[in-house]
Parts: C-alpha cells; sequence; structure tokens
C-alpha cells in the first residue's frame, strides 16, 4: 500500500529558520536573566560574600567572608541584638552589629531626653553596676559633663560571676541636660 502525502499547500508552514533561532535565543536569554535576578537578589539572605540583605528588624546587612555587618541599624534590630529594651524618651542616635564566626558585637549612641536622663543612669547602672566618674571619655563626649563610664572587665562578685556577655559604657550628660551614651555589647 503507498501513503499519498498531502500537496505540499497542504502542509503546516514553519517559520523561517533563522526566526526560530532569534524566538529559541530570546527565551534562553531571558530564563538565564530572570535566574541572575533571583539568585542576585536572594544571594545576601544565604549568606554569600559581599552581598547585601535587609534584617529582620529593618537593618542594612552585608555579609562577609566569616559573617555580616549591618549598618543603620534599627532600634528593633538593636534591643534583639543587644538584649536591652531602650526605654521611653531614648533614641538611637546610631548603630552598628558585627558578626561573625565567633563573636557578636552591637555599638550604639542612644540619647535620653533631660526628663529622663537620670532614670537611665540608674536603669544602666541596675543593669551593668556603678560606673567610674573621670577617666578619658571618648571624643563624642568631650562636650558633655557629668561623664560616667564602666566596663566588664570592671565587674566584680557576682556581677562577674553570672555575666555571659561583655560590655561598656560611657555616659554624660550635655548643655540641654540630655544623656548621651556610648554602648557596647558584645558577646
Amino acid at each position: 500500500m503507498v501513503t499519498r502525502l498531502p500537496p505540499f499547500e497542504d502542509q503546516p508552514r514553519r517559520m523561517p529558520k533563522p526566526l526560530r533561532i532569534t524566538i529559541g535565543l530570546l527565551v534562553m536569554v531571558a530564563l538565564v536573566a530572570a535566574g541572575t535576578m533571583y539568585v542576585t537578589q536572594r544571594a545576601g539572605e544565604w549568606g554569600v560574600p559581599y552581598f547585601s540583605f535587609t534584617a529582620e528588624g529593618g537593618s542594612h546587612c552585608t555579609n562577609t567572608w566569616i559573617g555580616h555587618t549591618c549598618s543603620d541599624v534599627t532600634e528593633s534590630d538593636f534591643e534583639r541584638w543587644s538584649d536591652f529594651p531602650l526605654p521611653k524618651g531614648t533614641t538611637l542616635v546610631s548603630a552598628s552589629y558585627t558578626e561573625d564566626a565567633m563573636t557578636r558585637q552591637v555599638t550604639a549612641t542612644l540619647r535620653t531626653d533631660a526628663k529622663r536622663a537620670s532614670s537611665f543612669l540608674k536603669k544602666l547602672k541596675k543593669r551593668y553596676g556603678d560606673c567610674q566618674a573621670g577617666g578619658v571619655a571618648p571624643a563624642e563626649l568631650a562636650e558633655h559633663s557629668k561623664i560616667c563610664m564602666a566596663t566588664s572587665i570592671r565587674a566584680r562578685g557576682k556581677e562577674a560571676e553570672t555575666m555571659t556577655r561583655s560590655w561598656s559604657f560611657s555616659t554624660g550628660v550635655d548643655e540641654d541636660g540630655a544623656r548621651l551614651t556610648l554602648i557596647t555589647i558584645g558577646n
């Protein structure tokens, strides 16, 4: 039995070969571009060095080879990383956070309004122990009065035995009565 082919005009027409190749190339380029965009957007979350991500509280962080650093730390991230809730009247002026394979450290500048400045110092002393007046103050506190500093290195007794983190703070009062506090908390 012989099969007859339909006449040439009845066969479906194919697109010209150059057009098919061009469409195929465009589809491949689009797939590669979409994959690359997805990977670069998520690379920071996956821990790829030098890629950025946004922390849980909204801080901007960048990965390093052994951890990550965060700048423009938000109040919620500061409170979470430092385990130090900010009382009313205290604002976070600036902060940074560094985490690597072995250590975590948050450094911040806090400003407490004049009405609550003394109660904030009491809270610091209750949490971290007494501070020492005098000494060499950080440059940020050069124009401040009532400078007080404390570190975990000087902690003694029960305070030192129960300590799981290292910390230091320096605080002073400016001409308006507001308290500026520089605090570093690490593990």
